[in-house]
């Protein structure tokens, strides 16, 4: 018996190459190589079709490559993030007639592919990540207050690239300048984010990248970095140390994995640093672990002790209340949430799950 017959669409002018591994694999577990499509052909201007449906499935024709196939399963993948909006009409076509497929998601896409979505993303469920602020065309003084209130320790990046190109690590005024212009010429909006400090004794920088699918971890890796002043990416010359996912640091049940929404406050967000995982421009994982350190609670204040409102609280701790109390009604929530945490005295390190 036959396996599934798989149409794998992807963009060949990627630098990526990740496409050969999965035609490979697909191969390997269905007993036939996939159908393989230039992406371009199904842009907005492209001549590829989905003609009429055979069954539950869609036909693809593709004049220019003398195409045309039944598939059973559609994999979109290897989209250079440039292209990928160019293809939303038809991931909703595939998506519309329900198509077995792999990366028919518009608004997951634009969230991975666009930085300050991820950002909102991140800020509105709570993932740990370090301070960010976005930019678009800013001035002189608007790039200056921004590098400030960051530590003036930084990470530069489009908010659309991939493989850590067009990424700078900025520590002066000169070079947050030379930034600047660089991307005022592309018509960029960009990000600063804080430096995740995640040099290590070895002198390279360390940082975990989790792939998750279906709420499972599938794959994990290290990658290891011995230029400092370069992002992370294997395409930037880090090297990549696969990890066992059972191997990788748990929450413990006594600490919050995320900060729950209600904790939201005018300061900056509630975050936390890995000192042996953490990103030179963002954290990866947002739940604490015995390597974790923690940079700030909500609010900047000490450490919060809630008790149910009916019960007598001790003068010190309506004070402490009163300031949370004072911190959560600015930021729109409606009181203290009854079942807040205590948060860890500064570098404090989390305990083993």
């Amino acid at each position: 018996m036959s396996g599934p017959s798989v149409a794998l669409i992807a963009d060949p002018t990627s630098p990526e190459g990740c496409r050969e591994y999965l035609a490979e694999a697909v191969e390997v577990l269905t007993g036939a190589p996939p159908c393989r499509i230039d992406s371009r052909h199904f842009a907005a201007c492209g001549t590829g079709r989905v003609r009429e449906r055979d069954g539950t499935r869609l036909r693809l024709h593709v004049p220019e490559q003398g195409v045309e196939v039944v598939p059973d399963v559609v994999v979109l993948y290897e989209i250079p993030p440039h292209r990928r909006r160019s293809l939303a009409a038809f991931q909703r076509l595939l998506a519309h007639h329900r198509t077995v497929t792999l990366g028919a998601g518009v608004a997951a896409w634009r969230a991975a592919t666009e930085k300050d979505r991820t950002l909102a993303y991140f800020r509105r469920d709570g993932v740990a990540h370090m301070d960010t602020v976005v930019l678009s065309r800013p001035g002189a003084r608007e790039a200056d207050a921004a590098f400030e209130r960051l530590g003036g320790d930084v990470w530069a990046r489009p908010v659309v690239g991939t493989g850590g190109s067009d990424t700078f690590h900025v520590t002066t005024g000169t070079q947050l300048a030379d930034a600047t212009a660089y991307y005022a010429r592309r018509h960029s909006a960009w990000l600063l984010s804080r430096d995740a400090g995640n040099t290590v004794a070895d002198g390279r920088r360390h940082q975990f990248r989790v792939f998750v699918l279906g709420g499972r971890v599938i794959h994990a890796r290290e990658h290891l970095q011995a230029a400092t002043d370069a992002p992370c990416n294997t395409c930037q010359g880090a090297t990549a140390v696969p990890i066992a996912p059972a191997d990788l640091p748990r929450a413990s049940p006594t600490w919050p994995s995320r900060p729950p929404r209600r904790w939201a406050c005018p300061s900056p967000e509630w975050t936390w640093r890995s000192r042996t995982a953490g990103s030179s421009s963002r954290s990866t994982s947002s739940r604490p672990s015995s390597t974790a350190s923690w940079r700030r609670w909500p609010c900047r204040t000490s450490r919060p002790t809630w008790t149910p409102s009916t019960a007598p609280r001790r003068a010190a701790g309506a004070a402490t209340a009163a300031r949370h109390t004072a911190c959560a009604t600015a930021a729109g929530s409606t009181g203290p949430h009854p079942k807040w945490p205590r948060a860890p005295r500064p570098g404090r390190v989390g305990p083993e799950e």
